[in-house]
């Protein structure tokens, strides 16, 4: 997959270990920034252009993803940013939630290849460019 550096990419994971290495396989095609915290990803996202991709944990130590994700989707500012979970919370209901309050996708660390990760954000780009539903209409994520 071709680098599109041009596309911004912020990671809000408070896992150092885990979100370092995110950051280090996404920003091989993407410009990254990476926070720990929701109020470091909010003053972000109050200081700087809205990123196209926001990667979610939702548990943080400061609050949770579900609240970042809500202000987010409330806020027309970030109507063309893709919002991602990316947490080890693998219930239905997690999942429902996040969808209900405005997810384009939502992801299971466990789940995933990490190295399929950016191929796996372009195709949501993709998807959102052309128009077409960035996750399958039954909701149920990776």
């Amino acid at each position: 997959m071709a680098a599109h550096l041009d596309t911004t990419v912020l990671i809000i994971e408070d896992d150092p270990i885990l979100g370092e290495l995110v950051e280090l396989i996404v920003k091989k095609s993407y410009t990254t920034t990476l926070t720990p915290t929701m109020a470091l990803a909010e003053q972000f996202l109050g200081d700087n252009e809205p990123p196209n991709i926001i990667l979610i944990d939702i548990i943080l130590p400061d609050g949770n993803g579900f609240d970042l994700l809500r202000k987010i989707r409330t806020n027309e500012r970030y109507a063309n940013s893709l919002c991602v979970m990316f947490t080890n919370l693998s219930q239905a209901s997690d999942k429902s939630r996040a969808f209900e309050l405005g997810a384009d996708e939502y992801y299971v660390k466990a789940n995933i290849d990490l190295s399929k990760l950016p191929e796996l954000l372009y195709e949501l780009l993709q998807k959102k460019c052309s128009g077409q539903p960035t996750r399958d209409e039954g909701g149920e994520g990776v």
